[in-house]
């Protein structure tokens, strides 16, 4: 990886889950990131399953729709461990600001949802500065379709 300056990086995310955000047993069952720099060029990534820790009927129905298999989400990393890994591998590009979140900001297509799945996965330590959603942004940039 090339040195780039971390004031220029865009974390873009996105989750896979076993539910909506509205319901609280929806879980992260993947989490995948790219850290972008001004020009767009992709600089780093992050992929992890998730292990969640609550499986049932209807966390098997999504896992049918993100095409992951039980068998995978069960020997994946813990939350925790994800939890963790994502967070300095974050840290490692941006740093740290004086109030402890991380120094670039993050994204999604979805931002509404995937903010809410990600700030779920950390209920302790909300380290996360939130830039406009990319759906919304596009559609500023380009009108509707």
């Amino acid at each position: 990886m090339t040195t780039t300056d971390s004031s220029s990086l865009l974390l873009v995310l996105d989750t896979e889950t076993t539910g909506l955000a509205e319901v609280s047993w929806s879980r992260v069952v993947e989490l995948a990131a790219v850290a972008i720099d001004e020009h767009g060029v992709e600089v780093s990534s992050f992929e992890s399953l998730v292990r969640p820790d609550l499986i049932d009927e209807r966390a098997r129905h999504a896992l049918k729709i993100n095409k992951l298999q039980l068998a995978e989400i069960q020997m994946a990393p813990s939350q925790a461990h994800v939890c963790r890994d994502f967070y300095h591998w974050a840290r490692d590009l941006s740093g740290v600001r004086k109030d402890g979140r991380l120094a670039v900001p993050m994204t999604a297509y979805n931002l509404k949802f995937d903010s809410v799945m990600v700030e779920r996965m950390y209920p302790m330590n909300p380290c996360f500065m939130w830039a406009e959603c990319l759906a919304i942004r596009a559609t500023k940039l380009m009108g509707p379709t």
